[in-house]
C-alpha cells in the first residue's frame, strides 16, 4: 500500500506550488508543479514569498499549516499574495495577488 497516500493527495484539489522554508523563517515557492494551477496562471514564480491566503497573513504558520490552508475542493478558488524581490541584493520589492482554481 505504498501509493495509496498519493492516490488520497488527488482527491483534494492543491494550487501545484512547492513551498521550502527560507532564511527568515518566510514561505519561499521553491518549484511549481508542471501543469498546476499556479504555472498555468504564468504569474506565479520560484523566489516569490508567499505572504497570505485568503487574506489571512501566513507569517507565523508553518509550512503544513500553509500547505493546508491551500488545500481544498477541486475547482474552488483560492487567493494568494506573494511578495516579489526585484533582485537578489534586496532592492525594491512588490505585491503580486494571484487568485487561482484548485
Amino acid at each position: 500500500g505504498s501509493g495509496s497516500s498519493f492516490s488520497a493527495e488527488l482527491k483534494v484539489g492543491g494550487v501545484g506550488v512547492c513551498l521550502a522554508c527560507g532564511p527568515a523563517g518566510e514561505h519561499v515557492v521553491e518549484y511549481l508543479v508542471e501543469g498546476g494551477a499556479a504555472q498555468v496562471s504564468g504569474r506565479i514564480f520560484a523566489g516569490d514569498v508567499l505572504v497570505d491566503v485568503d487574506g489571512l497573513s501566513v507569517a507565523h504558520n508553518t509550512i503544513l499549516q500553509v500547505q493546508q490552508m491551500l488545500r481544498g475542493d477541486v475547482s474552488s478558488p483560492v487567493s494568494m499574495t506573494f511578495q516579489r524581490r526585484h533582485s537578489v541584493h534586496g532592492g525594491s520589492s512588490s505585491k503580486v495577488m494571484v487568485t487561482v482554481l484548485r
